[in-house]
């Protein structure tokens, strides 16, 4: 079996590196050095990074269901795209970089399946040619 639409597997994976920068801790400071003394970081303590992280992913997973209309699913990763890169931005103000790859893997996913989905709409409009 050969995977005719990559672009919807790829827009699944930046969703699903997006939401695990909203779960999964960005990073842990020690105040004195010592074990006890650890505190994690999460994008709940960040309230902007939130709101960034779950929107783009939303967006990702709605670009999924788009691909009748090429277009529009090219504008929606498009979109999703600024806002992982708004996160990377939020991330980088930071001190705690170690978060900072999920959104890169994101990214990067993003704009694969983009180029995913403009050589599909390369493809569409070479058959409506032959017609």
């Amino acid at each position: 079996m050969v995977i005719q639409r990559w672009q919807s597997v790829l827009l699944f994976l930046a969703a699903i590196f997006m939401v695990l920068l909203c779960v999964l801790p960005l990073g842990c400071v020690s105040d004195n050095g010592s074990p006890e003394s650890l505190t994690c970081f999460k994008a709940t303590n960040m309230l902007p990074l939130m709101i960034v992280g779950v929107m783009s992913a939303i967006m990702f997973v709605i670009a999924i269901f788009l691909f009748k209309n090429l277009n529009l699913q090219k504008r929606v990763t498009l979109a999703a795209c600024i806002l992982v890169v708004a996160s990377i931005a939020i991330l980088s103000i930071t001190t705690l970089w170690i978060g900072i790859i999920w959104p890169i893997l994101a990214l990067i996913a993003a704009i694969w399946a983009y180029m995913r989905i403009s050589a599909d709409q390369k493809l569409l409009s070479s058959y409506d040619r032959i017609r």
